[in-house]
């Protein structure tokens, strides 16, 4: 009964410590600043630049000089928190919002406040010419995965 109050006491503190910090992961996402297109598969190219309080991008496909789809993407902070934004290529002039859940080992995790598709972004950071990209629904399924590689700096 002791050991189970000294670990609860030991690992409750550590867990709470574990949140993630919005000013520390907006400083490291900095690292997506440049250009970049997908290592594999379907040609795909993101574009991050910062700005004083914000990390903006977009990402976009051609086929045939016409362009198959194209995103825009903000990474803010915002009080305590750091927030990702979508607005996608549709008509819709609505932007989709989501908050970082979870920052460890250079992997970072936003997720939507409402079931929405797509519900969870994840972004890895490999190094700093390397990153993962992926979006997928709350349960983990119909991901869209793209991994990409620096092209300028």
């Amino acid at each position: 009964m002791i050991k189970r109050w000294l670990v609860a006491l030991i690992l409750f503190p550590v867990m709470i410590s574990c949140s993630p910090n919005a000013d520390q992961s907006f400083h490291r996402l900095g690292k997506l600043e440049g250009n970049w297109i997908s290592a594999k598969g379907t040609t795909i190219f993101f574009q991050w630049k910062r700005f004083e309080n914000d990390l903006e991008g977009m990402s976009y496909s051609l086929q045939n000089r016409d362009s198959i789809f194209f995103n825009r993407f903000k990474i803010e902070p915002y009080h305590d928190s750091l927030f990702f934004y979508l607005k996608s290529d549709s008509r819709k002039k609505e932007r989709k919002r989501y908050r970082l859940t979870s920052d460890w080992f250079n992997k970072y995790i936003f997720e939507a406040q409402q079931d929405i598709y797509p519900f969870r972004i994840t972004i890895s950071l490999k190094n700093d010419t390397l990153w993962h990209y992926r979006q997928e629904n709350i349960r983990g399924n119909k991901a869209i995965d793209f991994e990409l590689k620096r092209i300028t700096p």
